[in-house]
């Protein structure tokens, strides 16, 4: 069905070229994450094994669910960081978040107090899975006005969206200025057949700009290995705009 999908080429440590995480679950006991610290250290060491240099830290931001505030994404960032370097784990670490698009969420884009990342002041954002948004509109708007350049994180997976099947839907987002994070497990089928073939119909059409693991727990360890041997990865490395790697110049 996707002849696009196969290649001659064996793909090489593909998670190796992109270097950077920008969108994981690392800081303990503070979302649906690592309990312990020491499973994050054991989730940083594979990630490390597999090619990785360091990582954004974007523990949820969802009021009444998890109800986190910047100054918590820092010092999570700090202590994680002494534990790392005490342990001799070369792994570089910032802190950001991932935050649900809500009215709270509107007010802290308004007063800038957004915890953002890079040159371009990235901040990742998620919706609701299964309808759309209904302060998606305004919270991009007020996120461009304060000098935020939006993520969406992992697009594949909001039913809203992927059952449409419509490449049209996700460039109405890019046209917004929203810029497009697809989850690396995704490509290996963990949310399921539609969320992966939505993720390889974005890559092929290269809409894709940022790949995050999105990991949470010491359960994902295996999959980062296999991801580090997918096709359809080393052919996206080569054919879409990719900026993990970027992320080393302003971390």
């Amino acid at each position: 069905m996707f002849s696009w999908l196969t290649s001659s080429r064996a793909p090489v440590n593909n998670l190796h070229d992109l270097q950077f995480d920008m969108h994981c679950h690392l800081l303990p006991g503070i979302d649906d994450g690592p309990e312990s610290i020491e499973e994050s250290l054991a989730i940083i060491k594979a990630m490390v094994a597999a090619g990785y240099r360091g990582a954004i830290c974007t523990s949820h931001i969802f009021p009444e669910v998890y109800d986190n505030k910047a100054d918590d994404m820092l010092r999570g960032v700090d202590s994680l960081q002494s534990a790392l370097e005490q342990n001799k784990i070369d792994f570089t670490l910032r802190a950001s978040a991932e935050y649900m698009v809500d009215g709270p969420f509107i007010e802290l884009a308004k007063a800038k107090n957004l915890l953002a990342f890079g040159k371009k002041n990235y901040v990742v954002i998620e919706t609701g899975f299964t309808q759309e948004n209904p302060y998606i509109d305004e919270a991009i708007y007020e996120m461009q006005c304060a000098g935020y350049c939006p993520i969406l994180a992992h697009p594949e997976r909001y039913i809203y969206l992927s059952q449409l099947k419509s490449v049209e839907a996700f460039e109405k987002i890019i046209d917004k200025g929203i810029e497009l994070q697809i989850n690396l497990f995704s490509l290996l089928g963990l949310y399921g057949r539609l969320s992966k073939e939505v993720a390889e119909i974005l890559l092929k059409n290269n809409f894709i700009r940022w790949i995050g693991t999105d990991i949470h727990r010491s359960q994902h360890i295996t999959l980062l290995q296999k991801a580090n041997n997918l096709r359809i990865l080393c052919n996206s490395m080569r054919d879409n705009p990719i900026q993990n790697k970027y992320l080393a110049e302003s971390i």
